[in-house]
């Protein structure tokens, strides 16, 4: 991928300050193409690492490269980890809590910024990618609380209306199936959840329950989703992406299905590949919703 010269970057914008200290994992980094009479639409990117490890900083090729390439505004999160002995522990879903507060701060910022907040992507990668499923498929779980919180005269389902399409990239969306896969992830589950493998359907897409809301809402048809999977990828198996494009055409969404990339975990982040896989489905889905 190119260094891209044309993009402004903002870093470290805190999305979440519950208390006077400034958390680090409260904050993102926001990209920005040039500036046209068209405001772009936004997308969000949410990193992987079990939810112990990884940091925004880390992903800025793959940030800026589609923000120039696709022309799109990128806010590139980071959330809380869990860590051995600490006190108090984080258990999920502390790590989602903090992407939604992420979502609704990218949401309630766009016309200060300069971007579309109306278009908005969600796209995460390995549990990045678990967690923004969870919030295309369960927004009145995870979005409602957190919008009511800062914005409470006005209508949540507004920001779910914004949601135009989620981008999973060599997601986990069975975490069940994930440790029945690989036996030596348990670890890092107890460390996640502590001894409660009866929590694993909660962080997993493809198991959890859809409330009714979502599944009569109008809105269903509009939401797009953009499933990349890497054929390389030893740490997550095909399956895991498979199984949930399936899971979602059974939930009558619209899903286009990028299971051919090549590339390690990591590495299928830097290629440029993935950057086309994803300009393509955002220039296609924004293409098919424009007024």
């Amino acid at each position: 991928m190119v260094e891209p010269t044309q993009v402004q970057i903002l870093r470290d914008l805190v999305y979440h300050q519950p208390e006077l200290k400034v958390n680090p994992y409260h904050t993102l980094d926001l990209y920005l193409p040039p500036a046209t009479s068209t405001p772009p639409p936004v997308l969000v990117f949410v990193h992987g690492g079990f939810w112990n490890t990884g940091d925004k900083a880390e992903h800025h090729q793959l940030t800026a490269s589609l923000c120039h390439q696709a022309k799109v505004a990128v806010a590139s999160v980071n959330y809380r980890q869990t860590a051995p002995n600490q006190t108090p522990m984080l258990r999920f879903p502390c790590h989602l809590e903090d992407v939604a507060h992420a979502v609704g701060f990218v949401w309630a910022y766009g016309e200060q910024f300069g971007y579309n907040s109306q278009r908005m992507y969600l796209s995460g990668h390995s549990v990045g990618a678990s967690m923004v499923a969870l919030l295309g498929l369960c927004p009145k779980r995870y979005l409602a609380p957190v919008f009511q919180d800062h914005y409470p005269d006005a209508d949540w389902s507004h920001l779910y209306q914004c949601l135009q399409g989620v981008i999973g990239i060599d997601g986990i969306y069975d975490f069940p199936l994930l440790i029945s896969t690989f036996p030596h992830y348990r670890s890092r589950m107890d460390l996640i959840f502590g001894n409660h493998p009866e929590r694993w359907p909660d962080a997993s897409p493809r198991l959890g329950e859809v409330l009714p809301d979502v599944l009569t809402d109008k809105h269903l048809g509009r939401l797009e989703w953009c499933i990349v999977h890497s054929l390389e990828d030893e740490l997550v198996d095909l399956p895991q992406s498979q199984d949930f494009i399936q899971y979602l055409h059974n939930l009558q969404y619209r899903v286009v299905d990028a299971c051919h990339l090549s590339g390690s975990h990591d590495g299928v982040l830097g290629t440029s590949a993935l950057v086309e896989t994803m300009t393509d489905f955002l220039h296609h889905s924004s293409s098919a919703k424009a007024p």
